[in-house]
């Protein structure tokens, strides 16, 4: 059997850390900094899949709503007794698409020209 040479134990007493071994500020550094950008990039992925699942949602709403109007128009052809209650599909909610407060329609402007004229009649 070859010899492996004199390793000290590291609980010795006179155990020394090599220097390629030793803990250093730019090493912890740049360990900090390599932590840092992997959890940049479990972040990203993350935010890109809930953009992706809510685009989903979007999607499976929108079709939702075209067969439930498919629905009522066939059933509009059916006699009484064979019509049946569609349900109800609900809306995104405003949590689930946070830029969505950005959007305006014409009635939102509308409404917001009135409240400045009433202002400005009141001043």
């Amino acid at each position: 059997m070859a010899n492996m040479g004199d390793m000290k134990l590291k609980m010795a007493v006179d155990y020394k850390v090599p220097e390629d071994k030793k803990l250093t500020e730019h090493r912890a550094r740049k360990k900090l900094v390599y932590l840092e950008e992997i959890i940049f990039s479990i972040k990203k992925q993350f935010n890109l899949k809930m953009l992706t699942l809510r685009e989903q949602k979007v999607q499976y709403v929108k079709r939702m709503n075209e067969y439930s109007r498919l629905i009522e128009a066939n059933q509009a052809v059916l006699p009484a007794g064979e019509i049946i209650k569609v349900p109800h599909v609900e809306p995104m909610a405003l949590a689930e698409n946070p830029h969505s407060y950005m959007d305006y329609s014409a009635d939102d402007i509308r409404i917001y020209k009135k409240q400045i004229e009433e202002k400005m009649k009141a001043a």
